[in-house]
C-alpha cells in the first residue's frame, strides 16, 4: 500500500534529511576587506557595482562615479560618468 507522504520514497531505510549540516561549515572562500581609499570613498556614497580585472578593480557608486582601485583598495583614478538617475554597467 502506497503512502500519502510526499517524502516517502517507498524504500525501507534511513530517510533522514541533513538540513543544518551545511550551516556549521566554515566559508570556503578566503577574503580580505578592501582598505586604503575605500572606507573614505564609501563614507558619503554607496557602492552600486564592482568589476575585478587582472590588475585593478572598478568600483561604481550611486552618484555616477567609477573609482579605479588597486587590490589594496588605493584609488588611482576616478571618473564621473553620468548624472544621478542614469545607469552605468561595469564589465562585459
Amino acid at each position: 500500500m502506497a503512502s500519502d507522504d510526499p517524502l516517502d520514497n517507498g524504500i525501507d531505510g534511513d530517510d533522514e534529511r541533513k538540513e543544518d549540516d551545511d550551516a556549521e561549515e566554515e566559508p570556503r572562500l578566503k577574503y580580505q576587506r578592501l582598505v586604503g581609499s575605500v572606507p573614505s570613498l564609501l563614507s558619503n556614497d554607496a557602492a552600486a557595482s564592482i568589476a575585478v580585472a587582472e590588475r585593478m578593480i572598478a568600483l561604481g557608486t550611486h552618484d555616477g562615479t567609477v573609482h579605479i582601485l588597486d587590490f589594496q583598495g588605493n584609488q588611482h583614478q576616478h571618473l564621473w560618468v553620468c548624472p544621478r538617475g542614469a545607469q552605468v554597467a561595469i564589465g562585459g
